[in-house]
């Protein structure tokens, strides 16, 4: 998932668990975990106080209230678990905050919402991994507030939350499964259009050669005939040639034959 570089869930501040120098591995002391984690004793002490002055004040019983402040934070901690992190060969831990939301509280998170997703250019419509990251977050903080003030509540949202969840993972495997159908099926018809192309090209390539051979036919068929032409105008004059010798000759003979008579006569 997008991940957003600071988180819209209330944290205490980090602290050191171990150092690694070396292969060595040290942890810091008591009073270097004082030092560090000063805020979250403050916050730990401001939410006994507010816990305290309920109770002094006669507040009236809500559901949650006959889980104590400690079973709370553990079911907080377990439906937000701590942040862990190596940095410089330093681990680090970072426990979610147990102090309890106020109204104000609540208003600045959708103040720092809105702002985070003008910030990070998030999409209004559509997919949009940012805007989903953030509104998981925001989620997650109400469920920070709403842990510490009632178990049940937290417990109730952290499944909703569980549910939404897989109902995205399961809507996003179909979104991949379709993609990956759909890539097949464009690489399937990118194949067939190409085994389409070489068969027009092929089809382009014999027709060329079928184009080239009527050319060559008609080329033979016009030779063939003006030879045929030739052939049979020589073979007409000769012909002529010989009829007229042969008339040539008829005439010759009749004359022949006429002057014998002739001198038959006589005689």
């Amino acid at each position: 998932m997008f991940q957003i570089p600071s988180s819209l869930v209330k944290y205490y501040n980090p602290i050191l668990i171990s150092t690694t120098t070396g292969n060595q591995q040290t942890k810091p002391s008591i009073e270097t975990n004082l030092a560090t984690a000063g805020l979250n004793a403050t916050s730990a002490i401001s939410a006994l106080s507010h816990h305290l002055a309920g109770v002094v004040a006669g507040r009236a019983p809500v559901a949650g209230d006959s889980e104590s402040p400690c079973d709370n934070i553990e079911l907080l901690n377990s439906l937000l678990p701590p942040r862990e992190w190596k940095k410089d060969g330093e681990m680090w831990v970072q426990k979610v905050c147990s102090v309890p939301a106020t109204t104000t509280d609540v208003a600045n998170l959708e103040e720092e919402l809105d702002v985070r997703l003008r910030e990070l250019h998030a999409r209004e419509t559509g997919l949009c991994l940012i805007r989903r990251e953030l509104y998981s977050q925001c989620f997650d903080e109400l469920i920070r507030q709403v842990t510490i003030s009632c178990a049940e509540r937290g417990m109730l949202l952290g499944k909703i939350r569980e549910e939404l969840q897989t109902t995205i993972t399961g809507y996003q495997e179909v979104y991949e499964s379709n993609m990956a159908f759909g890539a097949r099926k464009a690489l399937l018809a990118k194949q067939r259009i190409e085994n389409f192309e070489k068969t027009v090209q092929k089809l382009e390539e014999q027709k060329q050669e079928i184009r080239q051979k009527i050319k060559e036919l008609k080329t033979d068929s016009e030779t063939t005939g003006k030879l045929q032409k030739r052939r049979q105008m020589s073979e007409e004059s000769k012909r002529a040639e010989e009829i007229e010798r042969l008339k040539k000759q008829v005439q010759y003979q009749r004359n022949e034959l006429s002057a014998i008579l002739a001198s038959s006569k006589k005689q």
